[in-house]
């Protein structure tokens, strides 16, 4: 798309169509082209963008769509796992294996996250679903690991965060729906 994102083909069990999954979170390149500011925290152009609430993720979606002429949004939660689980190896979890998809809290920055894309993809071409930042969903919860958190990352349920609330380890991943 015109502002670099690269999307990955993705058949949603949520709706049964194709769907297309950011390969990455969306950069902080990416956001100041849209948004026309950088929250973050750790200055980086190709770091993804954190210190973000639903709220501006939701605007952000809105207005990329305006730009793109398509609907981009946050994914679902069941969107994300898929796109998560979906092309990872079956022993994931271990330690050894988890250092080369995630960005953790073994071998992070201190001051916060990394370049996007710098560990190895899903066979999809999936990058830092399980560290790095999490990621905001559709229905306010977050997924995904981030830099403050060891490897052997588990799917568990989270609440639903408010809709204002920001941190350093909170960023987006955009799903794009086709016409």
């Amino acid at each position: 798309n015109s502002v670099g994102m690269k999307l990955v083909k993705l058949k949603s069990k949520d709706s049964g169509k194709m769907i297309y999954v950011g390969a990455t979170e969306v950069t902080q390149d990416q956001w100041l082209r849209v948004m026309g500011s950088n929250p973050s925290f750790k200055k980086q152009p190709t770091g993804p963008v954190e210190k973000i609430s639903w709220l501006e993720a939701q605007e952000f979606c809105e207005r990329l769509s305006k730009v793109e002429k398509a609907l981009y949004r946050l994914p679902t939660a069941t969107e994300w796992k898929e796109a998560a689980e979906t092309g990872m190896p079956a022993d994931f979890a271990t330690p050894t294996v988890a250092h080369r998809f995630a960005w953790c809290l073994d071998d992070a920055d201190d001051d916060g996250a990394r370049k996007v894309a710098t560990k190895q993809p899903s066979t999809l071409g999936i990058y830092d679903m399980f560290g790095n930042v999490a990621e905001w969903c559709l229905d306010k919860k977050v997924r995904g690991g981030s830099f403050l958190q060891s490897v052997g990352f588990r799917f568990e349920e989270r609440p639903p965060l408010h809709e204002s609330y920001k941190s350093n380890f909170i960023g987006l991943r955009v799903v794009m729906e086709p016409e």
